[in-house]
């Protein structure tokens, strides 16, 4: 994992980016309601979502350096359910908004766009922070979804100007389908890591890479997600005859390797004996079998002359 500094540093970040995002997205909930602007309010909970994920990445990459006797699994499991919890909630209030907005129309004053366009001036801002740490996974991600809000930003403040029922209607259907990917996608992701299942991802692939890069005999990589992070478990082969000194010297080569890893937040090493056979003091077959034979006679020989 990174140097405490660093995660200190990118929490700040993430904290900040978060709670700029809550008024912005409050206002657009408030105008949206008063105007019965679904734009507006399939945009304030687009940005509540947002908001509420990164909050918790921010608090939790504080608690991942956090010493303990034992791993703090259960707030990572808390992690979980607040997802789960809050991906619902919004879901049901975007699917009630866009299930309204069918049967209504709104009018809504042209400075209401300015209120996406702020939105999306926040946004713009994170994602000009975030290209400092660009090479932290976590970051990139969040860097190439802010990308996607950013545009939807645009849509729907080109919407709000337009005030045409249809178009209106498309950009809110948009804005809900965004939303239900989204919000599937990190449920799956949080029930699978309140199961401790394990995570068939790239991830898990580019550890094996890595590894193999360094000449390392991997056997099985298997990747649980925790939260926002992710547990590896890892099985490495050594020949059978293999000293414990070296097999101790692998194993913290791995760790090392595994340590430049950012989202990882526990490591679990294992090691199995692999038999080699030395041909180089096997005789061939046929000698094999010459010396069997060889060995046979000179027994009979010696009983005849017993």
């Amino acid at each position: 994992m990174l140097p405490l500094e660093k995660f200190n540093s990118i929490s700040k970040l993430f904290l900040l980016s978060g709670i700029s995002l809550i008024p912005i997205s409050i206002l657009e909930l408030y105008y949206g309601r008063y105007f019965s602007s679904y734009i507006l309010i399939e945009d304030s909970y687009h940005g509540l979502v947002d908001a509420i994920t990164i909050l918790l990445v921010a608090l939790f990459l504080r608690v991942v350096h956090k010493r303990s006797k034992r791993f703090p699994m259960g707030l990572y499991n808390l992690e979980n359910l607040i997802v789960i919890g809050s991906s619902l909630l919004i879901l049901y209030y975007s699917v009630d908004a866009l299930i309204q907005s069918l049967s209504s129309k709104s009018s809504v004053p042209i400075w209401a766009s300015g209120l996406t366009i702020a939105n999306a001036l926040i946004t713009g801002s994170i994602y000009i922070a975030e290209r400092k740490y660009s090479w932290l996974l976590l970051v990139k991600n969040d860097i190439a979804h802010a990308k996607l809000d950013i545009m939807m930003e645009g849509v729907s403040s080109a919407g709000l100007v337009i005030d045409n029922y249809y178009v209106s209607l498309g950009i809110v259907i948009a804005i809900v389908a965004f939303i239900l990917k989204e919000s599937l996608k990190t449920m799956k992701e949080a029930i699978l890591s309140l199961v401790g299942a394990n995570c068939e991802s790239e991830f898990g692939e580019r550890v094996e890479a890595m590894l193999r890069g360094f000449g390392i005999d991997v056997r099985k990589v298997y990747v649980r997600r925790l939260g926002s992070f992710y547990s590896i478990y890892i099985i490495f082969g050594v020949p059978s005859f293999t000293p414990i000194i070296e097999v101790y010297k692998i194993k913290k080569k791995i760790q090392r390797i595994v340590s430049t890893l950012d989202n990882v937040v526990m490591t679990d090493i294992r090691t199995v004996p692999i038999k080699i056979i030395n041909y180089d003091t096997v005789p061939p077959v046929g000698k094999v079998n010459e010396a069997d034979r060889t060995g046979r006679g000179s027994s009979s020989l010696a009983n005849g002359r017993e």
